[in-house]
């Protein structure tokens, strides 16, 4: 009896061949995805107010921009002109063992297309690590408060924002966010001397 075998199929027919293909496709897919993504991160540079931005020293991208200082990120540049310790005002008083504090900060827009600012990309630390947003009672009463708008390019904006912090902290610092909603602080300022 002679037992009839059939031909071997071509290897590309056969079921592992094609897992094979599937996997080699995915890896590459994700070497080629990981590369496209990779975008150089934000750079933050910071100088003197009176000096010009000099990117590529690398010094000053390792300081730590405070009252004075100018900093940039995604196009903005930051300087916080003054922080107002005890703001007071007619209407509303701050919470036993809490103090208003008001900080002026000057906005020029440093990039090449139109950028927007806003009061709520600004968050306070405290020395506890609490970072909260601004005042909402408070907010609407500075004279100068920052509200939010566009820049066109090289405009600028001075305003101020008033955060309600533990009386007497030394230890403050003005976190800049991408937008209101973002939780990746993209510059922080120290505001202390």
């Amino acid at each position: 009896m002679s037992s009839k075998q059939s031909p071997d199929k071509p290897f590309y027919q056969k079921w592992w061949f094609w897992v094979i293909i599937v996997v080699v496709a995915a890896i590459c897919g994700g070497v080629l995805n990981n590369t496209n993504q990779h975008e150089p991160e934000n750079e933050v540079v910071t100088s003197s107010a009176d000096s010009t931005i000099q990117p590529d020293d690398s010094t000053q991208k390792n300081e730590i921009p405070h009252i004075g200082t100018a900093t940039q990120a995604n196009g903005l540049e930051f300087i916080v002109k003054s922080v107002d310790r005890n703001y007071v005002t007619n209407y509303s008083n701050p919470k036993d063992g809490m103090e208003y504090v008001k900080v002026n900060i000057s906005i020029k827009n440093a990039s090449k297309d139109i950028q927007s600012y806003n009061a709520l990309h600004f968050k306070i630390e405290d020395s506890n690590g609490s970072i909260e947003t601004y005042a909402n009672a408070m907010m609407a009463q500075a004279d100068d408060s920052l509200k939010h708008g566009d820049l066109a390019i090289g405009g600028t904006k001075e305003g101020s924002i008033v955060f309600e912090v533990p009386y007497g902290d030394t230890g403050l610092k003005l976190h800049i966010y991408k937008n209101g909603f973002d939780s990746d602080i993209i510059n922080t300022i120290e505001l202390h001397d």
